[in-house]
C-alpha cells in the first residue's frame, strides 16, 4: 500500500508514558496496530517534562524497533519543543545517547495539539498502585502502617521470605500489593523485627553506643525505649554491618538520586549517628555511580597550570605585590614589595 504510512503517537504524564502504533493514509484515519503503557521508575520520575516526553518516544521505538527499522514513519507528540530536537546543539549525556539511538530510524517528529492526542494521553494516565511517597516513608522510619488480618499477614510473609538483608524489607514493603482494606478498618503499627534486632545487636559492638548509658544524666533527650536508643525522636543507628549504607541507599537511590540536601532531609528527622551528615555529603553521594554518570558538574573545569619561565638575568622578571591597608603614617598606608624572581631579592617601598 504505497499511500499508507506508519505513525507512532506518544505522550507522557508525571508517572506514565503511553504510545500507539498505527498504519493508514493519514494520522487522523490510521488504524491502531499496537498500544503501550509503561511506568516511570526511580530517577525517571524526576526528569523534566521534555525529557519525559522524549523518553516516551525512546520507549516506543525500542518496543517496536523490528517494525520500524528500515521504514519511513512519523512520530506525533503534543510537546512542541521536540520538533527541534534533532537540531539542538547543547545536549546532556542522556539526550546524546537518545539522539544516537534515534539516528538509526528514518523518522520525523511532528507536533499535534494536546486535545487531539487523547488516546495516548489516556494510556499515560493509568492508575498508579505505588508512588514515590511510599518509598520515602519506607526510608524515613523502620515502622510501617498496615491493616489487621490479611494485610498484616502479608507483611509478616515478607519478613519471613526476605533474603537480601535486614533493611531490604522496607523496599519489599514499598513494592508489595496489599489486599484491599475497608475504609473503617482498624489500623496498627507493625515493626520490621529483623531490622530492630540488628540495631540492638549493633549497640553491643559499637564503641560509641556503649558510652550512651553513661551519657544519659547530661543529655535529657537521650532515652532508651524498648531496648532502642533515641535522641529526641531520632533512632540512633550503630556502626555495624551495612546499616548506614542501606539507609543512604533508601534515602538517595530509591527516591530518585536527589542531591545532598534532600537526601539528608529525608533521614535527619528519624535517624542519627555521629558524622551522618559528613558521611552522606562527602562519602555516599559523591561516590554514587548513577549520579556521576548522569549529572553534569555545575563548575567550569579548571585551566592547566603553566609555570613562569626562569629569567635569564637580574631584573628581567620582577614580581610586585601590595600589603595593606595599614595604619596611616605620614600619609601612607600601604607597602609595595618588589621581588626579583631570579635571586629572590626584595625591595620594600612605602606608598
Amino acid at each position: 500500500m504505497p499511500d499508507h504510512k506508519i505513525y507512532v503517537t506518544t505522550d507522557a504524564s508525571d508517572k506514565h508514558s503511553g504510545a500507539v502504533l498505527s498504519f493508514g493514509q493519514s494520522w487522523e484515519t490510521a488504524c491502531p496496530v499496537a498500544f503501550d503503557s509503561m511506568t516511570f521508575k526511580g530517577a525517571e520520575l524526576n526528569y523534566p517534562v521534555h525529557e519525559k516526553e522524549l523518553l516516551a518516544i525512546i520507549r516506543a521505538l525500542k518496543k517496536w524497533c523490528v517494525d520500524l527499522l528500515g521504514s519511513e514513519f512519523f512520530i506525533y507528540t503534543d510537546h512542541k519543543m521536540l520538533e527541534n530536537f534533532n537540531t539542538q546543539k547543547d545536549l546532556s549525556c542522556r539526550q546524546a545517547q537518545w539522539m544516537e539511538f534515534m539516528s538509526q530510524f528514518d523518522t520525523r517528529i511532528v507536533y499535534i495539539k494536546g486535545e487531539d492526542n487523547s488516546v495516548t494521553d489516556a494510556l499515560s494516565r493509568l492508575p498508579c498502585l505505588h508512588s514515590a511517597t511510599d518509598t520515602e516513608n519506607s526510608a524515613r522510619h523502620p515502622y510501617t502502617f498496615c491493616a489487621d488480618d490479611d494485610a498484616s499477614d502479608a507483611i509478616t510473609s515478607i519478613w519471613a521470605t526476605d533474603s537480601h538483608g535486614p533493611l531490604d524489607t522496607a523496599l519489599a514493603l514499598a513494592a508489595c500489593e496489599l489486599p484491599f482494606v475497608a475504609v473503617n478498618a482498624t489500623m496498627k503499627i507493625a515493626a520490621d523485627i529483623e531490622f530492630l534486632d540488628v540495631v540492638k545487636a549493633g549497640y553491643t559492638t559499637d564503641s560509641w553506643c556503649k558510652t550512651l548509658s553513661s551519657a544519659t544524666p547530661s543529655l535529657p533527650d537521650l532515652v532508651m525505649r524498648d531496648g532502642l536508643w533515641y535522641i529526641g525522636n531520632r533512632l540512633i543507628i550503630p556502626q555495624t554491618g551495612t546499616l548506614h549504607e542501606t539507609l543512604f541507599s533508601l534515602a538517595h537511590d530509591a527516591l530518585g538520586h536527589f542531591g545532598f540536601n534532600k537526601t539528608y532531609g529525608s533521614l535527619r528527622e528519624a535517624y542519627y549517628w555521629p558524622n551522618m551528615q559528613r558521611d552522606l555529603e562527602q562519602g555516599y553521594v559523591p561516590s554514587c555511580p548513577d549520579c556521576q554518570h548522569n549529572k553534569l558538574s555545575t563548575i567550569k573545569p579548571y585551566g592547566p597550570l603553566h609555570p613562569l619561565p626562569i629569567p635569564d638575568k637580574w631584573g628581567d622578571s620582577v614580581a610586585i605585590d601590595f600589603i595593606g591597608p595599614l595604619p596611616e603614617d605620614e600619609g601612607k598606608n600601604c607597602i609595595i614589595t618588589f621581588t626579583d624572581r631570579l635571586g629572590s631579592d626584595i625591595q620594600l617601598v612605602a606608598s
